[in-house]
């Protein structure tokens, strides 16, 4: 019998000043982009639209200072960005475009910026914290998913709370690898 990995349970990130006009990243969001780029994972950024995807390459690259040809952007029209990162050659893709949550990658952590937009349903944050699961399992690199959002929505916590539950059956039932 084939045993998956469970799904990255989110972990929540709240900040007030993410509601500003002003591009924004969080501290903890920032440190997980450094910290993955350092053990060479990829960095999958969601948005709910184009301008806070331009909002966030913003921040990125001229705040966090990350060299710009590590960072693509997809979008429904823009799609280079989305082969530049499964090929690899990008570290971090900004997508605003949910069919890109459909593909599969390896090696990667989850950021979903705005995640407490309307834009994000149920099924759309359990979809994307789903990205991050680990094909080649190592207790001492786990993945890491985040929603950030400038407060936590009820989407959000129901979505952590499944996720956990999914897990806890899964490894009841004996699907999930322990």
């Amino acid at each position: 019998s084939q045993h998956k990995n469970p799904i990255i349970e989110p972990r929540i990130v709240v900040s007030k000043v993410l509601n500003d006009e002003t591009p924004f990243i969080p501290e903890m969001a920032a440190e997980i982009i450094e910290w993955s780029i350092s053990r060479n994972i990829r960095v999958f950024i969601f948005v709910p639209d184009e301008e806070k995807l331009h909002k966030v390459y913003f921040y990125i690259t001229e705040i966090m200072k990350c060299k710009s040809d590590l960072v693509q952007i997809s979008t429904e029209k823009e799609k280079d960005g989305i082969a530049y990162f499964r090929k690899g050659i990008c570290s971090i893709l900004i997508s605003s475009d949910l069919k890109d949550a459909l593909l599969n990658f390896d090696n990667v952590n989850v950021i979903v910026m705005y995640s407490d937009c309307k834009f994000y349903t149920l099924s759309r944050l359990i979809n994307l914290s789903a990205i991050a699961v680990e094909k080649n399992f190592n207790k001492f690199d786990t993945r890491q998913v985040l929603y950030v959002g400038s407060q936590e929505s009820e989407e959000m916590s129901l979505a952590q709370k499944k996720i956990r539950y999914l897990n806890e059956v899964g490894w009841e039932k004996g699907y999930l690898k322990k």
